[in-house]
């Protein structure tokens, strides 16, 4: 593959024109089916089957359907064109949406809706499914050889096998293609952070004490919305949602003064790339020396961490920055699992992983074009808390933070002057 560097910023926006690059969304194309069809050939095999949105989505630049698994899924060859099974009333839409898929190779997907059509219903069209499968396979002169899957229940499965074809886990293979992003991919998630920023404007302009948290998060969201999101994810988190059970959102909880305040652009998607970043608020006051002594530990510790990551470098030397469970009380690190982390990010949940669950005993290497989001938070229980997350990009020689909102000091909202 072509040697990219990582050193500068890309050039983004959520439109294109003639007169500066942007986003060149063909190359990206290109070049993730590249690296995909690559790793698929290092793992010895010929060919993988794609359900998950993800890696449908980075394989063949197609959306798919995220309420019922199966409605469309891709078959990509290592060394020939991909094919994409869609919902039959989909198929004319999609070749006009796609113009990089030939026509012929858009075909009907065999659906089993999660077996609510019962268990002899789902095995019938599960056989319909294979063989599909299998006409594909002998029509590019590779049934036989080996047949990567991601996500299929086990009546496909089965349907495959007794069909004869060889399985095996495609996992490894997706996540090693998918790891170092391209400069197009780092200017599609640049793009939704500077999307992201529109939401904390919002925040910082409109909210006040006596709104509720879902009156925060619609706010929050509209303005990413207008910016130009995709998808909106995150939201507010007030009080003692802010450290006990930080993962309840936008709830009708009305917003008191002094309440800190939590928001969070997690999931906010733009052209498929996920945003992990979170900032913090205090309501109606500035914060007291508790509260901002609480930040700086927090602060410290996420930089901390961000300073290990390089070229070159492990998950090991970054985790080193990580304060141990038993800080906040507990015997095992697992509570602290999506608390106090580093995971790559991008289309979804990414190599690689800062934590003292596994780094040290199974430290990844940092790679240039690695996207990394790193968190952590610091409080008190049935008091509330602070939390701070940052996106960083691993470059030549060291790191870029993508996230670019104030991180530097717990932000006053709502203060009548």
């Amino acid at each position: 593959m072509e040697a990219y560097s990582y050193s500068k910023k890309s050039p983004y926006s959520v439109g294109v024109s003639d007169y500066h690059e942007g986003i060149n969304y063909q190359r990206m194309r290109v070049e993730r089916l590249q690296r995909a069809q690559e790793v698929l050939r290092r793992h010895k095999m010929a060919a993988a089957i794609f359900f998950t949105m993800e890696n449908m989505r980075y394989t063949m630049a197609v959306r798919n359907h995220p309420f019922a698994s199966g409605l469309s899924y891709a078959l990509v060859f290592a060394d020939h064109e991909p094919i994409l099974f869609e919902t039959g009333t989909m198929i004319e839409q999609q070749q006009g949406y796609c113009p990089w898929l030939k026509p012929e190779n858009i075909r009907v997907a065999y659906c089993w809706l999660d077996s609510i059509c019962g268990t002899e219903g789902a095995k019938e069209q599960a056989k319909k499914f294979a063989e599909a499968i299998v006409r594909a396979l002998k029509d590019n002169g590779v049934y036989g050889e080996r047949v990567g899957i991601d996500a299929l229940d086990e009546i496909g499965r089965s349907a495959l096998r007794e069909a004869g074809v060889e399985l095996v886990n495609v996992k490894a293979a997706i996540m090693e293609a998918r790891r170092c992003k391209t400069p197009d991919e780092i200017a599609c998630m640049e793009t939704a952070v500077a999307i992201s920023n529109a939401g904390y404007m919002a925040i910082v302009s409109n909210f006040k004490a006596g709104m509720r948290e879902r009156d925060g998060g619609a706010i929050f969201h509209d303005a990413m919305m207008r910016a130009g999101a995709e998808v909106c994810g995150g939201g507010l988190r007030s009080k003692f949602n802010t450290f006990d059970v930080y993962h309840e959102v936008n709830t009708d909880r009305i917003v008191d003064p002094g309440d800190l305040m939590t928001v969070n652009a997690c999931s906010t998607k733009y052209a498929g790339y996920k945003l992990c970043i979170y900032r913090s608020f205090i309501v109606g006051r500035k914060p007291n020396q508790k509260e901002r002594d609480w930040y700086k530990r927090c602060y410290d510790r996420v930089y901390g961490v961000i300073e290990g990551i390089k070229p070159g470098g492990s998950t090991a030397d970054a985790a080193k920055a990580l304060l141990p469970a038993k800080t906040w009380g507990y015997q095992e690190e697992e509570p602290m699992l999506v608390a106090e982390v580093g995971h790559g990010i991008g289309m979804s949940y990414e190599e690689p992983v800062i934590s003292r669950i596994w780094s040290f005993d199974h430290p990844q290497t940092f790679l240039p074009g690695m996207v990394i989001a790193v968190e952590c938070r610091e409080g008190e229980s049935g008091y509330g808390g602070v939390r701070l997350e940052e996106m960083v990009l691993v470059t030549d020689t060291g790191h870029r933070i993508l996230s670019n909102w104030p991180a530097d000091e717990i932000v006053p909202v709502g203060i009548i002057l």
